[in-house]
């Protein structure tokens, strides 16, 4: 089901539970990228979503990621000590706001796949992959921009 975006900032800053509720983590998900799919094709676009944004505080978001969504369950983001750069992010929780933000270049992050449930370990992105995740990551632990 497409989902209303959430704008409240008391809600955006409740850090996220983990989840592990097969059927829970299923309905999210599907409500994740349905949204994500229809707020894609409204500009500015969609790059990813976080639980939190679709009013549901659990430990889930899903990233546009060579062609695909990719959900990611319960994530650890583990930062490679390494450069950083600044750019402008958007969010579609702050409409018409635009924020430079500072991010690490690459991360390694680890979390839970979907729909088979294993474990991903130390997975590699760079770039604006790597600023996506970092976004979408602060958005579970109640930080926005």
């Amino acid at each position: 089901m497409i989902r209303s975006i959430v704008t409240k900032k008391t809600t955006l800053a409740l850090p996220s539970e983990e989840i592990h509720d097969q059927e829970k983590i299923e309905d999210i998900i599907v409500d994740l990228i349905e949204t994500a799919k229809y707020r894609a094709t409204i500009p500015p676009g969609c790059m990813g979503l976080a639980a939190n944004q679709i009013g549901e505080l659990y430990r889930i978001f899903i990233i546009w990621y060579a062609g695909e969504w990719i959900p990611m369950i319960n994530p650890v983001l583990e930062t490679v000590k390494g450069p950083q750069g600044y750019a402008k992010e958007g969010c579609l929780s702050r409409p018409g706001i635009h924020t430079k933000k500072r991010r690490y270049k690459k991360i390694h992050v680890s979390y839970t796949n979907w729909p088979n449930g294993d474990p991903v370990e130390h997975e590699k992105y760079g770039n604006f992959t790597a600023r996506v995740i970092q976004h979408e990551h602060d958005h579970l632990n109640g930080v926005f921009i």
